[in-house]
Order: C-alpha cells, then structure tokens, then sequence
C-alpha cells in the first residue's frame, strides 16, 4: 500500500494520517474508490483504509461532498455523517478516523500542534472561494486550537489547470487577491489556476503552518485519479458520456494523546 505522509504532520506524535493513492492495494482498479464499483468492492477498499489505521470501518467517517463550505464536527463516536452534505470535518476524539475523497480538488489536513484536535476539508474551487478552509481552522478553534498545522496533498497542479476568462473574473470578484493565482495562457486564450497555491495563501493568512506536498495527479493518473483527465482522455476518444473517474481518499486520526 502507497503510504504518502507530510513530515510536518509527521512531527506530531498523538496523530496518524496519510494521502492514499487511487488504489489502497495495488493497481488494479477493481480496488479503487471509483464510479464503476460494485458495493463488495468498495467495501474491500474502506476496509483496507481501516485495517491500515488499525480500526474498524465504522470509525471512518465520511461525507456526501458537494463543493461547499459547510463543516461537520464529530462529537460522538457513534456520530453518521456519510448522507450529511458538507466539504469539511473537525473533532478532538480519538480513535475515528476523518476521511475525504478528491480526484482533482485539493485535501488538506490540519492538526493543532498542541491539542489533540484535527481536521480535514475537500477545497475544490468552490469551496476555497466559499470558505470551507477559514470555517474548518474556525470550528478547530472553537474546540481550543492555538497552532495548527496542515498539509496539502495530491490535487490538480496549475501546469494542467485551464480555466476560462468568466472563471478568472469570477474569482476576482470573489477575492481580488485570487489574481496572483491566475497565468495568462495565450495559446487558447484562457488562464491557468492555481489552486494548491490559493489555499496556500489561506491558510497562511489563518496563520496556520502548511506543508505542500506539491503532487499533481492530472500527471500522475497511475498513482491517483484525476477527473479533468479523464474527460480530456473521453473526450479525445470522442466518447465524453464515458468518463471513467474516481477517488482517492486523504485522512487523519488522532491516535494517542500525550
């Protein structure tokens, strides 16, 4: 199993985390988190997850995504959020582990340099615009976090992420600071966005410490899944309503605390 881990969330010792690759066994896609999965195989592949974190798969706790700024704190053990629509998780209980899916949006996990409180949030450009980054660091805190440290994992790099001139004013209007962000493209007459580098800047902003683990998965779709990607590569083949994608999974858990 691909084990990818940021040395600085490394350096605190009561937390586990790590940024899975698209398959938590081997290549074979049959044990990735992807659309065409039966429900055995999704099981086989959470399962996977729990046993590397050496829980059970009730503990992971997951949430129905939808690119919004909402974030959802765990306060019990035996709290569901799985049908809850939000894009981020806070808790300070040990032993459950706080799962996010992306194929392209960025995952960041946080963690308080001195308490055991965690977090973890999906930023896609919707959510980083909305402020799912700034209401996760604000919900951490609420439970007592003074330093927080956070990773950025595997997400579209701003090599490989075109945008278009309405998004581009879109953001500028959203946040004007958004612009150092954004790389003319004259060769298609559009931009290209830099996505991990914005929410670099927020979190910087919160002054929290970050890592960026500076991997692209639009150019490494062996190791994760990469939604743009995929339709480029349908859309290549004249086949755009047969978009094969999936997710890779990012989580954190509070392990032990000193």
């Amino acid at each position: 199993m691909l084990s990818i881990t940021s040395s600085l969330l490394n350096s605190i010792p009561y937390t586990k985390h790590n940024f899975f690759s698209r398959s938590v066994v081997s290549q074979n896609e049959s044990y990735s988190l992807n659309c065409n999965m039966s429900s055995e195989d999704k099981k086989f592949y959470m399962k996977s997850i729990a046993n590397f974190f050496d829980l059970n798969v009730d503990d992971l706790k997951l949430l129905k995504q939808i690119h919004s700024n909402k974030v959802i704190v765990i306060n019990k053990r035996e709290q569901a959020c799985d049908a809850i629509e939000a894009d981020g998780l806070v808790t300070n209980l040990s032993g459950i582990l706080l799962c996010i899916r992306t194929a392209d949006c960025v995952p960041i996990l946080f963690c308080d340099q001195d308490n055991a409180i965690i977090g973890a949030a999906h930023a896609g450009w919707k959510g980083a615009f909305g402020g799912v980054i700034q209401n996760v660091v604000a919900e951490m805190k609420n439970l007592g976090a003074k330093r927080i440290k956070a990773a950025i994992g595997p997400c579209i790099r701003s090599q490989n992420y075109e945008v278009d001139k309405n998004f581009h004013l879109l953001a500028l209007k959203n946040n004007p600071e958004s612009e150092v962000f954004f790389f003319e493209n004259s060769q298609y007459d559009n931009y290209k966005f830099d996505l991990a580098g914005y929410c670099l800047m927020l979190l910087k902003t919160l002054n929290v410490i970050v890592d960026d683990l500076k991997i692209d998965t639009y150019s490494n779709t062996q190791l994760f899944f990469s939604y743009r990607k995929a339709c480029h590569d349908a859309n290549a083949k004249g086949d755009k309503d047969q978009v094969v994608y999936g997710n890779q999974i990012s989580a954190i858990m509070i392990d032990a605390y000193m």
